[in-house]
């Protein structure tokens, strides 16, 4: 078993890269995920309750 971490995914996926495109496809990912996170959370919210501030 590898190690399971997200930059271990990466490089399955996407193979051997230098260590600058890997961290920049980690960021880009970090803040896809922070975006979906977001309107998941302001989407979501509506059907929970009334008011959403």
């Amino acid at each position: 078993m590898n190690n399971l971490t997200i930059l271990n995914l990466i490089l399955k996926f996407r193979g051997p890269q230098f260590e600058w495109e890997l961290t920049n496809k980690f960021i880009i990912l970090q803040i896809l995920c922070s975006i979906f996170a977001f309107f998941c959370r302001f989407c979501l919210a509506r059907i929970f309750y009334d008011e959403v501030n």
